[in-house]
């Protein structure tokens, strides 16, 4: 089992709007730590209203990241969301089935 948090910045028209904390667990085969950033970019406004109420959830792919930093893939997930992270450092194997959560926050 893993697991992994973090908080980024929503973007609406190019305009912050917000922040979404990001939980992430996986269940499988999987070993070592990894740093990453994630840029998920919502094509739907549909998926935007759902991040706005929290109610946004997607699942993340298998990976396996080598130790060199800078190595970035990219997916598009098929639901008018795309999704690109950049491995930062670390040395992960994973086999395994992940999800992804948000949970948004306005600016005051």
């Amino acid at each position: 089992m893993g697991g992994s948090q973090g908080r980024g910045e929503v973007y609406e028209g190019g305009n912050l709007i917000g922040y979404a904390d990001i939980s992430q667990g996986s269940i499988g085969t999987q070993i070592g730590p990894q740093t990453f950033a994630q840029l998920a970019i919502l094509v739907r406004s549909t998926d935007l209203a759902q991040l706005k109420n929290s109610e946004f959830t997607f699942a993340a792919n298998a990976s396996a990241v080598a130790i060199r930093a800078g190595s970035a893939a990219t997916t598009d997930t098929g639901n008018g969301v795309v999704i690109s992270v950049e491995t930062k450092s670390g040395l992960m194997a994973e086999a395994a089935v992940d999800g992804q959560s948000l949970n948004f926050s306005a600016v005051n």
